[in-house]
């Protein structure tokens, strides 16, 4: 099995949505862990932001910054977003700006994925769909098969994907919920 394929095997549903929605396009995955996280000044000091952790995604030609930004309470996340943007270090490359509740828990993650579906050049509207996650496997798998086993009372038996799984019985208890605030 290839890195590519390990890395969508994890995130299964994700995947092949991204596909579904961009069909005749690409997908890229990378593995990254949070050792590649560095603190940026230039994030720090911008009013609002306590502290930043900054990483790179090169994507075949394309560079990517990712600020995460930990912010006061009564920081405004558009104008942090907006300074840091414009900051002459950030300028030359995209920047995405992503406020976290804690830089220091983002730092102890070690382990983390990107996955980005690219539609093809010739498509309509030039889609593109990106995933950043940052995860501890064990209790990822683990919430997986709880969400599995429980909607085991409304299938036929038989052997399923995850895929297979309607998402709905995946939430479980939850369900009611879920579909409220996700639907």
């Amino acid at each position: 099995m290839s890195a590519r394929d390990a890395i969508l095997a994890r995130f299964p549903c994700s995947g092949s949505y991204f596909a579904l929605l961009a069909p005749h396009g690409h997908t890229e995955t990378n593995l990254h862990t949070g050792v590649s996280l560095h603190h940026t000044l230039a994030a720090e000091g911008v009013k609002g932001v306590k502290k930043a952790l900054a990483t790179e995604l090169k994507s075949g030609a394309t560079l990517q910054r990712y600020v995460y930004v930990e912010l006061d309470e009564s920081a405004g996340e558009a104008g942090v977003e907006r300074a840091i943007v414009n900051d002459p270090l950030f300028l030359d490359e995209q920047t995405l700006v992503l406020p976290v509740p804690s830089i220091a828990e983002l730092e102890e993650t070690n382990r983390g994925v990107t996955l980005a579906r690219l539609s093809s050049p010739v498509d309509v509207g030039h889609c593109s769909f990106l995933l950043e996650a940052r995860f501890d496997e064990t209790g990822l798998a683990a919430r997986m098969m709880l969400a599995a086993a429980q909607s085991l009372p409304a299938l036929q038996a038989g052997a399923y994907s995850p895929l297979d799984l309607p998402v709905g019985a995946l939430w479980g208890g939850l369900r009611s919920a879920g579909e409220k605030k996700w639907v």
